[in-house]
């Protein structure tokens, strides 16, 4: 008599081959009982691997090192390099205004003062372009940093780690070059 049963396999994929946008492991099964002829069965898994990219740069660095008053150009690319859809990307810039926050690209909006990537399919990118002024504190640092953000929940298991990626710039400004006099004046009298 044949009975039927089942068996587990359980693989873990790490290493370069979660670095494949496309990564599909081919599982094939066979079952053979004796010199019965045998039965063969094959199914497709694909391995998902979210994955985002943050690319932040400075458009006017040619005109650096920049003074008080003067406006550095950026432009930040956020692109969904994994291999699913994102949603609801949480988008970061410490030095975004109010006015760069209401004039958002297509595709992105301004939800409970954060700005939200609505979703980026897989390869597609979206860019924000917006211009800050050198502040005085700025220029007693002798440098601008701006670190640009993304982050999104796991599409595939909400209670892994968000999906994240960071990129800082840095931008010197030009030195401050204080002078003073001092006069010194007396008034002798007998």
């Amino acid at each position: 008599a044949f009975g039927t049963g089942t068996v587990t396999l359980t693989v873990k994929v790490n290493g370069d081959a979660l670095n494949d946008a496309d990564l599909t492991i081919t599982n094939t099964a066979t079952a053979q009982v004796g010199n019965e002829s045998s039965t063969s069965e094959e199914v497709d898994i694909t391995v998902y691997n979210p994955s985002l990219d943050v690319e932040k740069e400075v458009i006017n660095i040619d005109e650096a090192p920049f003074e008080l008053g003067d406006e550095i150009d950026y432009t930040v690319t956020v692109t969904n390099n994994g291999n699913v859809t994102l949603e609801d990307i949480a988008f970061e810039d410490d030095h975004l205004d109010e006015q760069a926050m209401t004039n958002l690209p297509e595709g992105a909006s301004l939800v409970n003062g954060q700005i939200v990537i609505e979703e980026l399919g897989v390869g597609n990118n979206i860019t924000f372009d917006y211009t800050y002024t050198v502040t005085s504190a700025d220029i007693l640092e002798g440098k601008v940093t701006n670190t640009a953000t993304a982050t999104a929940d796991d599409p595939t298991d909400p209670s892994k780690p968000d999906i994240t990626d960071t990129d800082t710039t840095e931008t010197d400004l030009d030195e401050v070059k204080a002078t003073f006099t001092v006069e010194k004046t007396s008034n002798v009298t007998d």
